[in-house]
C-alpha cells in the first residue's frame, strides 16, 4: 500500500498524473496479502523470524524525507516484494513471484519452426555468498550485514561473493530470506529460453 500511496498521492507522488481507477488495486491487494503473510480470511499466519516468533513475509520500513525520483522509488518499493510494475491496456498493473498457475504453454507446435534457443548466465555470476545490508530494528536501526552462503556450492567452486543493499529492510530474517533467494536464483534459475511464436 506504500506503493499505491506513491502512485495516487498528489502532494508527493504521481497523483496529478494517475487516476486511482487506473491502478489494479485487486492485484495489489493479493500481493499485499502475500507480503503480510495472511490467509484468505486476512488472519495473520506469518513466516518464522530470527527470534522464534513470526513476521510478515515482506515489509518496508523507510522514511522518504529527501527529494528523489518517484519512478526509481516506485521500482525500489516493488523490488522489496520481488515484484514489478507495468502499464498495460490503460491500467497500472503489478506482478510478483508468488506461485501461480501457468498462463500459457509453449511447445514445438506453437513456436516458429519449433526452435528454442537456450542461454545461461556466466559462471562467475552464479554467486554462492552474499552480504545483505539492512538496518536492524532491534538495535536502533544501525546498519548491519546479513551473511548468507551456499556451502555445497562453495565446496565445489570456491567462494563467489556479491553484496546487496536492501531498501527499507529492518529485519535480520527478511535480509536472510532476500540473500537466500538471490543465491538460489543465481545458481538454479540461471537459464533463459527465447523463441518466436507462430
Amino acid at each position: 500500500w506504500v506503493l499505491f500511496d506513491l502512485l495516487i498521492n498528489q502532494e508527493y507522488g504521481l497523483g496529478n498524473f494517475v487516476d486511482p481507477r487506473q491502478v489494479n488495486v485487486w492485484e495489489l491487494y493479493k500481493i499485499g496479502q502475500f507480503c503480510d503473510a495472511v490467509d484468505r480470511n486476512g488472519v495473520f499466519v506469518g513466516v518464522p523470524n530470527a527470534y522464534g516468533g513470526k513476521e510478515p513475509r515482506y515489509s518496508i520500513n523507510v522514511v522518504l524525507a529527501d527529494r528523489i525520483d518517484v519512478f526509481q522509488t516506485i521500482n525500489a518499493i516493488a523490488a522489496t516484494f520481488r515484484g514489478s510494475i507495468y502499464y498495460h491496456n490503460g491500467e497500472i498493473n503489478f506482478t510478483d513471484d508468488r506461485l501461480k498457475i501457468p498462463t500459457y504453454e509453449f511447445s514445438n507446435t506453437n513456436v516458429k519452426e519449433g526452435v528454442f534457443s537456450y542461454s545461461s548466465s556466466r559462471r562467475d555470476q552464479e554467486f554462492n555468498v552474499i552480504e545483505v545490508a539492512y538496518l536492524d530494528e532491534n538495535d536502533d536501526f544501525k546498519s548491519k550485514v546479513e551473511y548468507v552462503e551456499n556451502v555445497d556450492s562453495i565446496r565445489k567452486r570456491g567462494v563467489l561473493k556479491t553484496t546487496y543493499d536492501s531498501f527499507g529492510v529492518t529485519s535480520k530474517t527478511l535480509a536472510n530470506r532476500i540473500g537466500r533467494h538471490i543465491l538460489f536464483g543465481t545458481t538454479n534459475e540461471n537459464e533463459s529460453v527465447s523463441f518466436s511464436a507462430g
